[in-house]
């Protein structure tokens, strides 16, 4: 109890030091009319405003926080806040640079809002100025009779107007951004208010809904207009030689305010680069300003596809449409690219972009086009891409290899896969893994440090690409008759990695195969043994009765009996006739019975009728005479037997430690 107290009491002290030492992020920004503070309290919080020699002090009741203010003047001007100061003490110092009013809004997540306005703005910001019926006219009956209900209890109603505030808020964002359509041609009832539940009066739409009236017929995806995926449109004014200053030129509008507009154009000019990355981080700079670029989602997804494979909803389903978003479609998700999709269009759109980006682009497509069996169309990018006269880069090397391989040049694809090996690219695993399936295929051409080569590389790799890497090389190794190396490469891979994330059943079940394939009778039995002691179980049932009925026939009975046993399942038919077998060798005729049991058919009959023999021959030596000197018979026989079995597990042990 005490220790529990204890916790308790250091959890308690942990919470109020973090409230006490919170770093509040304060953004700004400028508006017409007013300058807006956001203190980004994440949590509600008790607190005051209060005016101190000109100024405004903001002060929580709970805490001392401190303030980040480092990006707090980059949008807006002194005109209204000549300056913001943490005074050390927990209080956020507002510095008026005019003769203002502060208006105070607390958010719906905790933060809270001050809003700077001059004087001849006495509404505070016109949220609904474009409209011509009060706000709560837009809600359904049941929300706008809660918020009007004046008979509820006082933070009842502070939750009301909260909510009509953040309602009213959010609207008005949505329809700045042509999402949100009020219906003016439906009618109201007398009392001002939709009927209940007012489906027709606002209109909510999306992009996505508006971009699905430019679906072909019977499509079922939203379609984006071709406009907004044109990349090889966006080269700016003055490519290749002169184009920065004008491509960075009229980035704010004439208050310094970031134009939506300017930054669209700007994007979609790294997007035509190559520059992903780049355009990502405008585009996120730009939503960390609350500045709303058109297309922007879009235009983030094809910047991640740019730099290489990136969830794109938007643009995975755009195979069914026309236009340039095809290519972007197969470069979203190949695994859901339609193989009816009109490939005379990709191969089209493909051949419009710039050199630059059918050469960026282009190996990706083709390793996705030979993933969905079109080898031919995958040619066609490779040839559109050399038209290009790329560099002789890893990622060329990588696609010409694919292309090589699929067209069966297996020496012009090994020589371009050992240059991407070479380069260590990050396609070099990738280029490996070619090169294993190329030596199984071609064994001929297979050198004899491959293997060693592959493992090398996949020491040096990371997760899932080390695993993947290892069990291909295992592989390789089982195909060239090497068990125990694959064996032991497959237990140290299992001891380095957690053996459920690990999926090497086929390749547990190769190996095992390739042993039972082992020519010599001699290195089979080596193996076999080992097998039992050392390696995973044969689970392939087929398998398991070849290995065993081997080693029957080579009188080797405790090592089949060793490879039938320790599964959970019941033993199947072959299994069960191969251990009545081992039985009756073993001189124990009803136990063999006894693994027949309802088992019909010629060889059950067959092996009945020998256990007959064994119980008659066992039945006339109980009968024969015995000499006069033996005292006890049944001793003897039992010593004799006894002695038998000895030599044979001697024999059978001395073979599996060869």
């Amino acid at each position: 109890m005490a220790r529990y107290l204890v916790a308790t009491l250091a959890t308690g002290l942990l919470a109020t030091n973090a409230a006490l030492a919170e770093s509040v992020r304060v953004r700004t920004a400028e508006h017409d009319g007013f300058t807006r503070i956001v203190v980004d309290f994440t949590t509600r919080r008790e607190w005051t405003l209060a005016a101190v020699e000109g100024d405004q002090v903001l002060r929580i009741q709970d805490g001392m926080p401190s303030y980040d203010l480092s990006d707090a003047f980059r949008r807006i001007t002194d005109r209204r806040v000549r300056g913001l100061s943490d005074d050390g003490n927990g209080g956020l110092r507002v510095g008026l640079n005019c003769d203002c009013v502060v208006q105070t809004t607390t958010r719906a997540n905790g933060g809270l809002i001050l809003d700077v306005m001059d004087r001849d703005v006495t509404a505070g910001p016109p949220v609904w100025a474009w409209m011509d019926v009060p706000p709560p006219v837009l809600l359904p009956g049941n929300l706008t009779s809660a918020l009007n209900n004046a008979s509820a209890p006082k933070d009842a109603n502070d939750r009301q107007n909260e909510l009509r505030r953040e309602v009213s808020a959010q609207l008005a964002r949505g329809v700045a951004q042509g999402l949100v359509e009020l219906d003016p041609e439906r009618p109201m009832d007398d009392r001002g208010s939709a009927p209940d539940p007012a489906p027709g009066h606002v209109s909510i739409t999306t992009a996505a809904d508006r971009d699905r009236t430019m679906a072909p017929e019977n499509a079922e995806v939203a379609c984006i207009g071709p406009e907004a995926l044109d990349v090889a449109s966006w080269k700016p004014e003055g490519w290749p030689d002169r184009w920065i200053g004008g491509s960075f030129a009229a980035l704010t509008d004439a208050a310094d305010r970031p134009d939506p507009n300017a930054l669209k154009t700007r994007v979609r000019h790294l997007l035509f680069l190559g520059f992903g990355a780049e355009a990502a981080q405008m585009l996120h700079a730009a939503e960390a300003s609350a500045v709303i670029v058109p297309d922007a989602g879009v235009m983030a997804e094809m910047a991640a596809l740019t730099d290489g494979p990136a969830d794109a909803p938007l643009l995975s389903g755009q195979a069914a449409c026309a236009g340039p978003g095809i290519v972007w479609a197969l470069l979203a998700d190949g695994r859901s690219f339609p193989r009816t999709a009109g490939v005379e269009g990709l191969l089209t759109e493909f051949s419009r972009l710039p050199s630059h980006l059918r050469t960026n682009l282009g190996p990706r497509l083709v390793a996705e086009l030979i993933a969905l069996q079109m080898p031919n169309i995958a040619a066609e990018v490779d040839a559109a891409v050399k038209r290009g006269n790329p560099p002789a880069d890893a990622k060329t090397a990588m696609m010409t290899a694919r292309i090589a391989t699929e067209d069966g040049r297996p020496e012009d694809a090994r020589e371009s896969a050992q240059a991407v090996i070479k380069a260590r690219s990050p396609d070099a695993v990738e280029a490996m893994r070619l090169m294993l399936e190329q030596a199984e295929r071609y064994p001929d051409l297979v050198s004899p440090d491959l293997p060693d080569q592959a493992l090398a590389l996949a020491f040096e790799a990371e997760s899932p690409e080390r695993e993947e890497l290892t069990l291909a090389t295992i592989r390789l190794m089982a195909g060239k008759g090497d068990i125990a190396g694959g064996f032991g490469e497959l237990l140290r891979l299992r001891d380095a990695t957690d053996e459920t994330d690990i999926q090497d059943a086929d390749v547990v079940t190769r190996l095992h195969g390739a042993l039972n394939d082992t020519p010599s009778d001699d290195g089979f039995v080596r193996l076999a043994a080992q097998s039992v002691r050392d390696w995973p179980p044969v689970d392939d049932e087929e398998l398991r009765v070849a290995r065993a009925k081997r080693l029957t026939d080579l009188g080797l009975h405790r090592i089949a009996r060793s490879v039938l046993s320790g599964f959970d399942a019941p033993p199947g038919r072959a299994e069960r006739l191969i251990l009545a077998r081992i039985q009756l060798n073993d001189d124990d005729p009803d136990l063999a019975e006894s693994y027949l049991a309802g088992l019909e058919g010629p060889d059950v009959v067959s092996l009945k009728a020998l256990i007959e023999e064994a119980r008659a021959a066992q039945q006339a030596i109980a009968a024969e005479p015995l000499p006069v000197d033996v005292q006890n018979p049944a001793t003897a026989r039992r010593e004799l037997l006894d002695g038998s079995r000895a030599i044979r597990a001697e024999v059978e042990a001395l073979l599996g430690q060869r």
